[in-house]
């Protein structure tokens, strides 16, 4: 970023000029100010890495990796103290007292863990879908227009009833 600012200042320097009214100075200065922030705004290898993976994905993705590891905690019956003491935390954060409602934790968290793998799932199912549809000829017109799965589907129904109403 210095390095940035300090070759952006020098090419300033170079087009700056006695005669030059304020406008053009400010005109100078604004434009070098785009090149800044577009420079600075452009996606950081992080989020290149991610690739097109939703965060609300990534967040669930993450919920039903902590549920795994607390049924696979609870699950355990060792005399590891560091084990034991994960446990005690979780059985005192979730207010379980027997081994009856350990039960009933686990089978709770399983459950949880299929519903949002099962929401995910669908989710993809309906991405691919929508996405073989767009890639049929005569829907070029709404290829690409938004990235919500929502907003596909709707950009692909106002694109079809807007040729049904057109013919």
């Amino acid at each position: 970023m210095i390095k940035l600012q300090e070759e952006i200042n020098g090419v300033i320097e170079e087009l700056l000029e006695d005669e030059m009214n304020i406008t053009h100075i400010n005109n100078l200065i604004h434009a070098a100010a785009t090149i800044m922030t577009q420079t600075l705004n452009e996606p950081s290898e992080r989020s290149k890495n991610r690739g097109n993976v939703k965060f609300w994905e990534i967040r669930m993705q993450k919920q039903i990796s902590r549920w795994l590891s607390i049924i696979a905690e609870t699950g355990i019956g060792s005399d590891n103290g560091k084990l034991n003491r994960k446990k005690r935390k979780i059985l005192k954060k979730y207010r379980v007292t027997n081994a009856r409602e350990v039960a009933l934790l686990t089978e709770t968290l399983k459950q949880k863990v299929q519903a949002k793998a099962q929401r995910i799932r669908r989710y993809e199912k309906s991405l691919k879908k929508t996405l073989k549809i767009l890639q049929k000829p005569g829907h070029e017109d709404c290829r690409g227009q938004r990235t919500s799965l929502y907003g596909r589907s709707r950009d692909l129904l106002e694109v079809t009833m807007g040729r049904r109403s057109r013919a």
